[in-house]
């Protein structure tokens, strides 16, 4: 309890992500810019760091933060040296 949850959240590549909380706090996290490689498991890698993120203990800023910038190193590696 006491605990804000993440309620809502959208990806877009011209701001980065943005989400609000269940109280209205609302969080917008830059894009990084970097070249992309391939968005395949981008998806995946946000939401398991953001997950992680949350089950650990950091809050929503926190979370989307680490999540934003694991998406962001996978994009930009080739998939074969992943």
């Amino acid at each position: 309890m006491g605990r804000r949850d993440p309620a809502a959240g959208e990806l877009r590549p011209d701001i980065g992500v943005a989400a609000a909380d269940r109280a209205g706090l609302a969080v917008t996290i830059p894009a990084i810019p970097v070249a992309v490689k391939s968005t395949h498991g981008a998806g995946d890698a946000f939401v398991g760091t953001f997950a992680a993120a949350l089950a650990t203990g950091a809050g929503l800023e926190a979370g989307l933060a680490a999540a934003n910038r694991e998406a962001s190193r996978l994009v930009s590696t080739p998939e074969h040296l992943r």
